[in-house]
């Protein structure tokens, strides 16, 4: 099974999105899979590992587009340092669990 995320572009348009798609992974009943939305180099919204997240739009009207393409609505929306350590904690998650996989 490969676990290498694979980089797409969500939204068409000529400005840097990308989302960083990581693997459905099954291991004993437990199942995961995240997705991380960049509008340039910054990561601004992800779901999976049980949580959907978007960050407060502190840049301009072309991340606040990015934001929007997402399909992440804004009652999701998180302040930096919260949004921060709920990426961190679904990473951690999402690699302890592809820990346990058989490749």
């Amino acid at each position: 099974m490969n676990l290498a995320p694979k980089t797409t572009d969500y939204t068409g348009r000529k400005t840097p999105a990308h989302c960083l798609e990581f693997p459905f992974i099954e291991n004993k009943g437990e199942t995961g899979s995240l997705d991380i939305y960049y509008s340039y180099e910054t990561p601004v919204a992800f779901q999976g590992m049980g949580v959907i997240a978007r960050t407060v739009n502190y840049w301009g009207p072309t991340t606040g587009r990015h934001l929007n393409e997402t399909g992440i609505y804004k009652e999701r929306e998180l302040e930096s340092l919260k949004f921060e350590k709920a990426l961190s904690k679904a990473l951690k998650s999402y690699y302890k669990l592809a820990a346990k996989v058989k490749v």
